[in-house]
């Protein structure tokens, strides 16, 4: 008995201790939790309304992982998560070299579907690219949530920028 007590509260204090590391960019209509080492950039830079860098993994690291998010106005477009989706993939197959779709699902997160999609290919002089998105539509907008990824890298930030972008919440 005094064994899982010691277990529960160690528990206890780790995830206090995790909770600590992270931080909350609030706006009007959404909010995201991410981690306190990422650099957050919300000057608009492409369009977007906020990036999320992480750090780099080594000297040798050629591309930063990072989020972003895109909000679209879709007012008028009789727009649901399918019709975004293929709307979504062709752009993908004809501004991205050597596109390859790897998964397109509508899945639910705290009541509210999104649309989740995976894909890879090449932009530029850039490494390959894997990216995974998420798409809600909310109000008469689509919230485009975008983790990018160097394709076939080992990276820790996979599962966290996952992490990331779980916690999204629309407002």
């Amino acid at each position: 008995m005094r064994h899982l007590k010691i277990i529960l509260l160690t528990l206890l204090f780790s995830s206090l201790a995790l909770a600590k590391q992270w931080q909350v960019l609030e706006e009007e209509t959404y909010k995201i939790s991410y981690p306190k080492d990422f650099t957050l950039n919300t000057s608009g830079m492409m369009g977007t309304k906020f990036f999320l860098n992480s750090k780099k993994e080594s000297e040798t690291d050629k591309f930063i992982e990072n989020i972003n998010l895109v909000i679209q106005d879709v007012r008028g477009q009789n727009m649901d998560l399918d019709k975004f989706a293929t709307i979504t993939k062709n752009q993908i197959k004809a501004l991205v070299m050597d596109a390859k779709i790897h998964s397109s699902n509508i899945l639910t997160h705290k009541g509210k579907s999104y649309q989740r999609l995976v894909y890879s290919g090449k932009l530029g002089k850039l490494p390959p690219l894997k990216w995974v998105q998420y798409f809600y539509l909310h109000k008469g907008d689509a919230y485009i949530l975008t983790l990018t990824l160097e394709l076939g890298k080992k990276s820790r930030y996979e599962r966290l920028g996952e992490e990331v972008m779980k916690n999204f919440e629309l407002k």
